[in-house]
């Protein structure tokens, strides 16, 4: 089509083309300009009709905060109730650390989405300096009153953007907590910016392959707790189970230059009118001893996988005691190539000497 004025017309109004230019090549631009308009008008009525993302992150971060800010007046098993069968199931969370705390008595942790019950099972290992955190403090500070917290230093943290100097604490301790994040590799990178020596995830592990009796485990699951099996991605919380993935974590190791982390696969038997019962009873102790022991056979025989893992990730090079000792511990060491690309001593991980002196309780 040609105007009045010898132009040639675009298709998208307004946009006209000088008539000494190839036609060819008008129609081509023509063409280009409305293909771009039509995306552009369908991207903004996309955006108008849709949730934002962060409008999600910020209505898990209200959750959380809901969650974590109402003291029920419970205390946790491992400080309320010790002889129970669930107190016990988390001290075995915690027996993968032991040999931390024993390699650096001295250091500094720093707990995150913290109930109260991690701080106050490291003080009862032997750390002797303890800051818990969690995104909201009210049950913190509640059970504190309450003495349970004596001698630890209580923070209100998000996970996701920790308000702490680089290297300000020796070791990052997150347990239970990690697959609850709505942005949980955020995370993962602050734990290594403020931590000192490492830091330390005890969480549910994403299978590397499926087993034969992985499906069975997981129709036991929803027999035992009376719910589909959707429900086995979510928690009642409303988050999703963020898994640790061995894979996930040596990509993005392997991409900051962090030359190994260390994996310690396990297996946990919750069944919830079990874990009220207590481990002094002889049924109830051989139904959780059994629970447990069938399971690690069958990931032992390659049948079934660990639910849930301790990890550890090196935040400063020459921790080879600490390498040795998990090694010693039952962890499988993961090393990650070295990129031949950068120079020879261009690493994220930075030497102990070029540390500054920890900051107690972060």
């Amino acid at each position: 089509m040609v105007t009045h004025k010898g132009n040639v017309a675009s298709p998208v109004e307004g946009v006209l083309y000088e008539p000494h230019e190839p036609l060819w090549n008008s129609y081509i631009a023509q063409l280009f300009h409305f293909a771009l308009h039509c995306v552009q008008s369908g991207t903004a009525q996309i955006r108008n009709n849709r949730i934002h993302p962060v409008d999600v992150v910020f209505k898990r971060y209200r959750q959380e905060i809901e969650h974590q800010g109402v003291f029920n007046g419970s205390i946790p098993s491992i400080m309320g109730a010790p002889e129970t069968i669930d107190s016990w199931r988390h001290e075995r969370m915690f027996d993968t650390v032991r040999s931390l705390i024993v390699a650096r008595p001295d250091a500094a942790w720093l707990t995150i989405g913290d109930g109260g019950a991690d701080a106050w099972m490291l003080r009862a290992l032997g750390a002797k300096t303890v800051t818990a955190s969690c995104i909201s403090d009210v049950v913190l500070r509640r059970l504190a009153a309450m003495g349970y917290l004596a001698g630890i230093q209580i923070s209100s943290i998000n996970a996701e953007s920790i308000d702490l100097p680089d290297r300000s604490v020796d070791f990052v301790f997150c347990k239970e907590a990690f697959h609850h994040f709505p942005r949980p590799p955020l995370a993962f990178y602050e734990f290594l910016r403020v931590s000192r020596i490492g830091f330390v995830m005890v969480e549910p592990l994403e299978p590397a392959a499926s087993r034969p009796l992985d499906i069975l485990r997981s129709t036991a699951k929803r027999v035992l707790r009376r719910r589909r099996a959707m429900f086995e991605q979510f928690e009642p919380v409303g988050n999703y189970i963020y898994r640790l993935s061995e894979r996930e974590v040596f990509r993005m190791l392997t991409a900051i230059q962090v030359s190994w982390f260390a994996l310690k696969p396990f297996s946990d038997f919750y069944v919830e009118w079990l874990s009220e019962r207590s481990r002094n009873e002889f049924l109830p102790r051989l139904l959780f001893r059994l629970g447990l022991g069938m399971q690690n056979q069958m990931a032992r025989f390659g049948l079934m996988n660990h639910g849930l893992c301790t990890m550890f990730v090196p935040a400063c090079s020459d921790v080879t005691d600490i390498k040795n000792t998990l090694a010693l511990g039952g962890f499988l060491i993961s090393l990650t190539p070295r990129n031949p690309y950068l120079e020879e001593n261009e690493s994220t991980l930075v030497p102990p000497d070029q540390i500054p002196d920890s900051v107690p309780g972060g």
